[in-house]
């Protein structure tokens, strides 16, 4: 193992180190970033779903209420068409 010769040697051990620790908590902040970013896609997936999921049983709801109104709309005015005859 080589020996510190000097205190400029002990300043560029201690500066490596440093670097390297930077170096490792940079990739586990980049590692817990990635993580974040992906359980975030899949919750706006779950979300895409779900309203997409919503929207097609209102679409539903919608065009069967309309389906409804529209045969006793013309039920009533039929109805109203024979009185008048």
């Amino acid at each position: 193992m080589p020996t510190i010769l000097t205190t400029l040697d002990l300043l560029y051990l201690v500066s490596a180190l440093a670097i390297f620790a930077v170096a490792i908590f940079l990739s586990w902040a980049l590692c817990e970033l990635a993580r974040f970013f992906h359980q975030a896609n899949r919750v706006v997936k779950q979300a895409r779903d779900s309203i997409g999921y919503v929207e097609n049983i209102l679409q539903s709801l919608t065009r069967g209420l309309f389906a409804e109104g529209g045969k006793a709309l013309m039920g009533y005015l039929q109805k109203r068409k024979k009185k008048e005859s």
